[in-house]
């Protein structure tokens, strides 16, 4: 919580008003300075208070509200009006020093102070005039001038005089106030910061402003202008009036003098005579001058030529020109110029294409469709100095078909590059085979552009090696030999032979090797030098893997089997021997066939025998009953088997079935059948497997249905009960069953799938077994007594085997239950009916008021018979339930009852 606190406040006679916010600076809390404009500031201590006022105030201007109702003038004041806000009553001058105050009460003397205000510019004064003339020597570094001396009339404004450069180079020139105290003049000095160049400007014309501010910014200037003279000084070099920079010399002109340089002096008033001299970069000292006229020329023959060998393209001179005293001695300095002058050197046709030897030999292999063309590796260059047209030439070659060079022009230092041409067959010129030891000699020719008769020739031997180019050719594109298959091990087959063109031993027909490819190596050898093929292992032209007709390439290779191969093809034809046994493929095979299926195909096997002439037949060697069912029967009559189409090296038996197989009498039958190749003179001639065959059942039956199925009933669904039956109810179950080997029932309801509805609609049944169905009632059917007496159903069998169905008809008789309300006759109810009271005589009893009638839905007995009753509704919460009234039971009538 935060505490009371109680504030005592003394105050005095004179009473503060509420304070005014003012921006005119104040130290006075009796005053708020008016915001007029007139007024600078306002400050009160106890020496006195002061009111400082801008001079331009007019009378009438606002000055200030008195804010403390203890103070106020004392008697008339003359420079101001008004009680509480004050106004100037009088104007104030600033230039005027006297005193300007007002007496007052409750506070000291009020000074009406005046703040000054630029009334006058500034004025030349001790001597200045608004125009100042100066002269300054030229090429002196820096140079302080004269003062000048301003004043200003305004209060206090000599000391802020300043100053701002309105023409002239600020960089050259500057006035600068002097900060010496003095108020009553200022003082500025004017200076030239950098040299003047006579040559360059004789005069320069500089103007500033002398300027005067107050404490407004208000700004008053005058104008002062500077006349600057530049006096002419001995100070420039030379300078060339006739220069030459470049200067063309023909390497062939005959003339000395080439050009003259002129140079002059540049002061005005002081001139003094020029001598001329040269110097040139490098020794050559190929030019000289005249001293006195600047005419250079030709000191000796120059080769241009001679000078590029040494990557010198053009020559540079340096000319010097100096001024002198006519005594002889330099002039001061500087008091000399220079050029420089670039002579280029302009060729003339005097050189011719010239090779770097006479001639020039090689050594190199021969060339082959492999190397095709080859550059020689010669360092041949050709040159001729000379520039341009001069310098430029065409090479050719003596052979240009087969030897070119390149490039086919050149100019002035060409390198060359002569490349040996390959052409196919007998046009190869650089075949060594064809020019074995012997040089071949060539000549190239350089000729010049300009001048068809300079020329040079050069000569080129070129010496040739042999290499392997050729390669081996068998004498047979291929080779064939027949062979039998009993041919012995080792047995010599054929022979093989290959030429090869190369001149050399070492890569010609001697160094041919022999060798087949890797995949006939098995079967077949080759003798390396001698091209004899052996048999290396024994073949078998019945083998499913074996080529009855093997093809092996055969190589050649020179430089001992390490170089170049030529190829050939050796074909090797086996002759076929009678001697291969059939063979079953499968010894067990497996067939099926229905019973009572005569004249139908069971099934088919193949046999195998790689001999080509084979001839193969089959029979049945024994037939025995294999299954599970055998009883007496003659089987042998059921089965056949005879030969199928030949396909060599597959031949097919079919099966087939020629008697009438019952599964009842067995349902296995097991052959063993022999197959024979009658052709067969070596070896084994047959082979034996056996055909399982299982016979299968025909499925000719229909489904049957076993069971007694009287006196079928199920109880009507209860329309009061609570809660209500279950959707599905099961009446009965149908067993059921097919004589057929594990066939396939389908059930469906033909008649009363209104009502009821099966569990399954398809079962399976093995052999000998049966199978339940749930007959119920179908999701929301109304089985309902008082409707229908009897459900009839009629229920279908069938199987995918047979068109035809088996039908079965069902009576379920419906059970009566007490689920229906009686129903009174709707006229009886809500009428009135009139009754005499009785008079105590009891006359009335007995009387008959009316007959109630009343039916029950229900169909059978007890249910649809009704009995009656009587209640009291009047007072249906008393215990005594008697009435007036009796009702028959039996009849419905009601009559009069008193007791």
């Amino acid at each position: 919580m935060t505490p009371l606190k109680w504030v005592v406040v003394a105050v005095t006679v004179g009473t503060l008003l509420l304070p005014v916010v003012s921006e005119v600076p104040s130290t006075c809390d009796w005053l708020i300075p008016s915001e007029s404009g007139c007024v600078k500031s306002a400050e009160c201590k106890s020496s006195g208070d002061s009111i400082n006022i801008y001079e331009d105030c007019e009378v009438g201007g606002e000055l200030f509200t008195i804010n403390d109702t203890s103070v106020s003038f004392d008697g008339d004041c003359p420079y101001s009006s008004g009680t509480k806000t004050v106004s100037l009553k009088k104007k104030l001058d600033a230039e005027d020093l006297n005193a300007n105050d007002c007496n007052m009460v409750g506070r000291p003397k009020l000074y009406f102070s005046p703040v000054n205000i630029n009334e006058f510019p500034p004025d030349p004064t001790s001597g200045t005039v608004p125009i100042t003339e100066v002269t300054v020597k030229e090429n002196v570094n820096s140079y302080e001038g004269p003062s000048i001396y301003y004043k200003d009339d305004d209060y206090d404004e000599t000391k802020s005089l300043s100053c701002e450069q309105i023409s002239g180079d600020e960089h050259l020139f500057s006035l600068r106030p002097v900060e010496d105290g003095n108020t009553v003049i200022k003082t500025f000095i004017f200076s030239v910061n950098d040299k003047l160049d006579y040559e360059s400007k004789v005069f320069y014309n500089v103007e500033y402003k002398i300027i005067s501010k107050d404490e407004k910014n208000n700004i008053l200037y005058t104008t002062q202008t500077f006349f600057v003279y530049v006096q002419d000084m001995p100070d420039n070099r030379p300078v060339f009036s006739n220069i030459v920079p470049v200067y063309s010399l023909e390497e062939c002109k005959t003339e000395d003098n080439l050009f003259s340089v002129t140079a002059q002096d540049r002061d005005v008033g002081v001139n003094y005579a020029i001598k001329y001299s040269i110097e040139e970069d490098g020794d050559g000292n190929y030019f000289m001058i005249t001293e006195t006229t600047g005419e250079v020329r030709r000191n000796k023959d120059i080769d241009r030529e001679k000078l590029l060998e040494n990557g010198i393209s053009s020559l540079s001179l340096t000319i010097t020109a100096k001024e002198y005293r006519p005594n002889g001695t330099e002039g001061e300095k500087p008091n000399d110029v220079q050029q420089r002058t670039t002579v280029i050197i302009l060729d003339c046709n005097d050189n011719e294409p010239k090779f770097n030897s006479d001639s020039y030999a090689i050594e190199m292999d021969e060339l082959t469709q492999d190397s095709r063309d080859q550059e020689l590796n010669l360092e041949i260059v050709v040159s001729d100095m000379d520039e341009g047209i001069n310098g430029s030439f065409k090479l050719t070659t003596s052979d240009p078909d087969h030897l070119t060079i390149a490039p086919e022009k050149g100019k002035q230092s060409e390198k060359v590059t002569l490349t040996a041409r390959w052409k196919p067959s007998q046009n190869n010129l650089f075949d060594y085979e064809d020019r074995q030891d012997k040089t071949l000699e060539f000549t190239i020719t350089a000729t010049e552009d300009a001048n068809k008769s300079h020329t040079n020739t050069a000569n080129i031997a070129i010496t040739l090696h042999d290499v392997n180019d050729c390669f081996p050719v068998f004498d047979k594109p291929s080779y064939a030999v027949n062979v039998s298959e009993i041919t012995p091990k080792y047995s010599f087959l054929l022979s093989v032979a290959a030429e090869d063109g190369d001149v050399s031993e070492n890569f010609g027909t001697p160094s041919i090797r022999y060798k087949l490819e890797s995949s006939c190596t098995y079967k077949f050898d080759i003798d390396s030098v001698s091209g004899n093929v052996t048999l290396n292992n024994e073949l078998d032209y019945d083998d499913g893997s074996a080529d009855r007709e093997i093809h092996c390439n055969v190589m050649a290779t020179d430089l001992n089997g390490s170089g170049l191969t030529g190829q050939s093809e050796i074909i090797i034809t086996v002759l076929d021997e009678v001697d291969e046994p059939p063979m079953m493929d499968e010894k067990e095979i497996l067939m099926a066939v229905e019973e009572k299926s005569q004249g139908k195909v069971v099934g088919s096997f193949t046999v195998t025998d790689l001999d080509n002439d084979a001839d193969i037949d089959f029979r049945i060697l024994s037939h025995v009953c294999t299954g599970d069912i055998s009883t007496l029967g003659d089987i042998d009559k059921w089965f056949e088997v005879v030969v199928d189409a030949r396909n060599h090296p597959k031949y097919r038996g079919i099966v087939n079935v020629i008697g009438t197989p019952d599964r009842e009498t067995c349902n296995e039958v097991t052959l063993t059948i022999i197959a024979v190749d009658k052709n067969t003179v070596k070896n084994a001639d047959n082979a034996t497997g056996t055909v399982i065959i299982t016979i299968t059942d025909v499925k000719d039956e229909l489904p049957q249905i076993v069971g007694d199925y009287t006196n079928l009933n199920i109880d009507e669904f209860d329309e009061l009960q609570q809660p209500p039956p279950p959707n599905n109810v099961n009446i009965f179950t149908l067993t059921v069953t097919d004589p057929d080997e594990g066939d396939t029932i389908n059930l469906s309801v033909s008649k009363g799938g209104n009502k009821v509805e099966l569990s399954q609609t398809e079962v399976t049944v093995a052999p000998g077994q049966q199978a339940q169905v749930q007959v119920r009632t179908k999701n929301y059917a109304d089985i309902n007594r008082e409707e229908d007496e009897t459900i009839e159903v009629e229920i279908e069998l069938t199987n995918p085997t047979r068109q035809d169905a088996k039908k079965e008809n069902f009576i379920i008789k419906i059970n009566d239950l007490n689920d229906k309300i009686p129903t009174i006759n709707s006229h009886l109810c809500d009428n009135s009916f009139p009754l005499l009271e009785d008079d105590g005589s009891g006359s009335v009893n007995n009387t008959l008021i009316f007959t109630i009638t009343a039916t029950d839905e229900d169909s059978e007995s007890p249910y649809n018979i009704v009995s009656y009753y009587l209640m009291n509704t009047q007072n249906p919460n008393s215990k005594d339930q008697r009435t007036p009234f009796m009702v028959d039971a039996t009849t419905g009538q009601v009559t009069v009852f008193s007791d």
